[in-house]
């Protein structure tokens, strides 16, 4: 803990070389506000080389057998056996890959690309709506659903699951000496 006031904290963690050979620094920082809270994290490399690197936050969340999610994306991953991303469904426009339908609908687990505006979880039983309103850094979105479970996860993140094994433009960054990757994310949770 590095800072820690009625209405935010600062977090750290700073990693020494090791299994991981680069040094680095990560924060996370919660300011909360009057109908949720902002979730920043960032990530220095203190190493003397370039680093790779990516940023994310893993929210599970209750599921019931109304939740509905909303978060419109251009692209899906297709996972292959193995669990990594084999093949990218790319449409022109961004499109509600759930069509409207209950979470508990889809067993997936997967990475969507191109993401056009806020990610929306509503639990209509419960009366509440949680919008989730991430920074550009944070441009892809990882979602879990695994079959019968109670909960589930929507995740915004800078890069795609493998990244580092994979080319082309999949969010991973080579940050240089010194340099941070940023990125926040607003949660904000209203009536539905």
């Amino acid at each position: 803990m590095v800072r820690a006031t009625a209405d935010s904290a600062v977090l750290r963690f700073e990693h020494d070389s090791g299994a991981w050979p680069w040094r680095y620094r990560a924060e996370q920082t919660l300011d909360l506000h009057d109908s949720g809270y902002r979730h920043s994290i960032s990530l220095t490399n203190c190493a003397d080389t370039p680093m790779p690197a990516g940023i994310g936050l893993h929210p599970w969340l209750p599921r019931t057998a109304d939740t509905r999610y909303l978060g419109l994306h251009c692209g899906e991953w297709q996972m292959g056996d193995d669990q990594l991303p084999a093949l990218l469904d790319m449409r022109d426009a961004p499109r509600d890959w759930w069509q409207g339908a209950t979470v508990a609908s889809r067993s997936v687990d997967t990475c969507h690309v191109g993401r056009d505006g806020p990610l929306t979880i509503v639990w209509p039983a419960r009366g509440l709506r949680l919008v989730m309103r991430p920074s550009p850094s944070l441009g892809m979105t990882h979602v879990y659903v695994p079959m019968g479970a109670a909960f589930f996860c929507v995740e915004p993140v800078s890069h795609s699951p493998d990244a580092i094994n994979r080319r082309g433009d999949n969010g991973l960054v080579w940050l240089a000496p010194g340099a941070t990757l940023a990125g926040s994310i607003d949660f904000t949770v209203t009536r539905a």
